[in-house]
């Protein structure tokens, strides 16, 4: 499969609110999945700044994966029993080439998906992560961290043939810094609200 997209990105920088609203940077490019039954994807971007004040032309070459997600283990829907037990691996690296920046991030989730109405689940959930990059000067920065927290999730979409396929979620979280650069200790906690919408 390969296909044609295009993606908006913004950041807070330092801005001290909440919402990423500045330094936005579109991007498209061209995504290829070459196993026909793996989550596995190749990516080549062209990125150009909207803000010129705050950032640069250049092309990201992406590779990303997902695994120990299927079946018995998959987030979507399961029609049967009272729930289920869902987890994955996602794997992400990338490569600014004109920057000569690296970046990857490694991610385990678990969950549970408790039934608790016709098209609602109760889902707690703990998740461990790792991120790093390398830039030009060789050096590599990065963090690890895990969180435990739980989501309600509403689906929707159901006919006569499929299972609901569309689900919007509610979360908290609590996460903990395991290690990061130039991190107070006071620093290392933190609480999350998180809307998702899987469609």
């Amino acid at each position: 499969l390969l296909s044609a997209y295009s993606r908006l990105s913004l950041d807070t920088y330092n801005s001290g609110i909440v919402m990423p609203l500045k330094q936005p940077i579109l991007g498209a490019g061209l995504r290829w999945k070459p196993l026909r039954d793996q989550i596995f994807f190749l990516a080549l971007e062209q990125q150009a700044p909207l803000d010129h004040d705050h950032g640069e032309y250049d092309t990201l070459v992406r590779v990303s994966a997902s695994f120990f997600n299927g079946g018995q283990f998959s987030d979507e829907w399961h029609p049967n029993g009272n729930g289920w037990f869902a987890q994955n691996l996602y794997l992400d690296a990338a490569e600014y080439m004109r920057h000569d920046t690296r970046a990857w991030t490694v991610d385990y989730r678990f969950s549970r998906h408790n039934k608790i109405a016709a098209n609602q689940t109760i889902e707690p959930y703990m998740h461990v992560q790792s991120n790093a990059y390398r830039g030009i000067d060789n050096t590599t920065r990065g963090s690890q961290l895990g969180g435990i927290g739980v989501r309600w999730n509403v689906w929707s979409g159901e006919t006569y043939y499929d299972a609901w396929p569309h689900k919007v979620s509610l979360g908290a979280e609590y996460q903990r810094t395991f290690k990061n650069v130039n991190q107070r200790t006071e620093k290392r906690n933190g609480a999350f609200i998180t809307i998702g919408v899987h469609w």
